[in-house]
This record gives C-alpha cells, sequence and structure tokens, in this order.
C-alpha cells in the first residue's frame, strides 16, 4: 500500500518513548584504520593528500573551516597518526590500491 506518510508519522509518535524502528544490532564499522573514516572524512584526507589547506578544503567541499578542523582531528584519532604528513601517506596508500 506503500503508506510511507502513515509509517513516518507513526515512528515520530513513538520517538519521545524511545521506541524506535530499525536494525538491532549495532553497527559494524571499524573503530580505526582507514575503514573507520565516513566518506566525508575521507574527501578530506584525499584533499589534505594534495596539500590544500583547511581554508581551501572548506572553500572546495562547501564545508565551513571548523567542519573541516573536526574532521581532520576525527581523522588524525581513527588513522592514529599525529599530523597532516602521515594523513596524506595514508590517503596516497589507499588511493594508490583502491581500497575506499
Amino acid at each position: 500500500m506503500a503508506a510511507i506518510v502513515d509509517l513516518r508519522r507513526m515512528e515520530a509518535r513513538l520517538r519521545p518513548f524511545g521506541i524506535r524502528r530499525g536494525p538491532r544490532s549495532p553497527h559494524r564499522r571499524a573503530d580505526t584504520g582507514w575503514e573507520a573514516l565516513t566518506p566525508a572524512e575521507r574527501r578530506v584526507a584525499e584533499r589534505v593528500m594534495h596539500g590544500e589547506s583547511n581554508s581551501e578544503i572548506a572553500a572546495r567541499l562547501f564545508l565551513s573551516r571548523r567542519t573541516v578542523e573536526a574532521h581532520i582531528s576525527h581523522i588524525l584519532g581513527r588513522l592514529k597518526v599525529r599530523g597532516r604528513i602521515e594523513i596524506a601517506r595514508e590517503a596516497t596508500r589507499h588511493m594508490e590500491t583502491g581500497v575506499t
């Protein structure tokens, strides 16, 4: 019957009571390493690989500079690296092997 609107309305009414539909198991995304990066973080890492500054990355990806800073911070933590050069190395390694 494709009652999508009714389904969304029912979900919205149940949400305040803590009832949510969806998967019951936790997401199985890795915690560390390249696989742990979100698609947005991978795009930022690729721009870092090309030597762009945070401001340049923000302009190119239509993000705020603060959002780019947050992505870079997350990338550093997930890859367990200490700087932009190491992000660039990891991005280069994964772009060359075709692993995304």
